[in-house]
């Protein structure tokens, strides 16, 4: 006797609906595993987010979507979240992105990798959107300002590059600037 075909609605009943990803390689064709996660967020979620704009005073840009996280933000251009870390190293090697020079200074693009110390793990990319000068102070150069998502469901703030919450989360942890542009001074 042959045993009923599942219900094809069984795994999704049990597991959940499958997130899919989209296509998505580096400049060197490898791809970039992602997830397409839903619009909607929580109140709880929403509430957290809230919280921490309050809590360390960053400037709300987007609202709280579960659509993608801080390197989706980045390089999926807010269509999915990348969650594997080892995606992102590929991508800044893929793609050209090297370490600033001590004597750069970050500009509008480049980006900033938050890294454990010790392990150098990724554990969040942000991207610099200006340099504001402290108030008061002539001839300043200015503090990088950065456009971060902080997690999967939160929104996007505007912060100041050192202004995250790790380090109140009990983190070490360092950060580099990244670039795709040629060194100052060349053309290539």
């Amino acid at each position: 006797m042959k045993e009923p075909m599942p219900d094809m609605f069984d795994n999704v009943r049990l597991f959940g609906t499958p997130m899919q990803g989209l296509a998505l390689e580096t400049r060197a064709k490898n791809v970039v595993r992602n997830v397409v996660g839903l619009e909607k967020v929580t109140w709880g979620q929403k509430k957290k987010f809230e919280d921490m704009c309050a809590k360390f005073h960053w400037e709300v840009r987007r609202p709280p979507t579960g659509a993608y996280n801080c390197a989706g933000h980045v390089w999926a251009s807010r269509r999915a979240g990348l969650h594997e870390t080892a995606d992102y190293e590929m991508i800044l090697t893929d793609d050209g992105y090297r370490e600033l020079d001590q004597n750069e200074t970050p500009r509008p693009g480049d980006l900033v990798l938050y890294r454990l110390v010790g392990s150098g793990e990724p554990i969040h990319v942000g991207e610099v959107i200006q340099m504001r000068a402290l108030a008061g102070v002539v001839g300043a150069r200015g503090i990088p300002w950065v456009l971060s998502k902080f997690d999967s469901t939160s929104g996007e703030a505007m912060h100041t590059v050192e202004n995250v919450p790790y380090a109140s989360q009990g983190l070490q942890y360092q950060y580099e600037y990244r670039t795709d542009r040629p060194r100052e001074g060349t053309t290539t």
